[in-house]
C-alpha cells in the first residue's frame, strides 16, 4: 500500500478537513492528510482541504493529482518486415524489423543479449 502525506498551513488554523473527489483513488485521513492509495488506481483525483478556525472553515483549496496506468508486459516479439537471417550476413545487406506491443506503453528499449 502506498501512502502520501499532504500538508498545508493557514494562519490561526485549529486544524484541517481533508477529503477526496474520487473515492476509487483510496482514502485520505480527514484530519492528518495521509492519503492511502487504492492498489491499481489510475486516473484523476482532487485532494481537497479546508482550514478550521474561529470564524468557521476557510475556503477550499484543491490539488489535482493524475496517476498514469501501469505499463503492460510486451507481447511476443514478431518480425514485422524483412526476414530473420539464417546465415552470417555480408556487410549491411539485410535489415530485419522486430515489433511488439504493450498496454499503456510510450515506447520500448531494445537490446541484444
Amino acid at each position: 500500500t502506498t501512502t502520501t502525506t499532504y500538508a498545508t498551513t493557514a494562519t490561526n488554523s485549529t486544524g484541517f478537513n481533508w477529503s477526496l473527489s474520487n473515492a476509487a483513488a483510496g482514502n485520505i485521513n480527514a484530519t492528518t492528510g495521509v492519503m492511502t492509495w487504492a492498489n491499481g488506481f489510475f486516473g484523476t483525483v482532487n485532494i481537497l482541504v479546508t482550514a478550521n478556525g474561529c470564524n468557521g472553515p476557510s475556503s477550499q483549496v484543491v490539488r489535482t493529482v493524475t496517476i498514469t496506468p501501469t505499463v503492460g508486459t510486451p507481447t511476443a516479439i514478431t518480425v514485422s518486415s524483412g526476414t530473420e537471417p539464417t546465415c552470417q550476413l555480408p556487410n549491411g545487406t539485410t535489415t530485419t524489423t522486430y515489433a511488439t506491443t504493450a498496454t499503456n506503453s510510450t515506447g520500448f528499449n531494445w537490446s541484444l543479449s
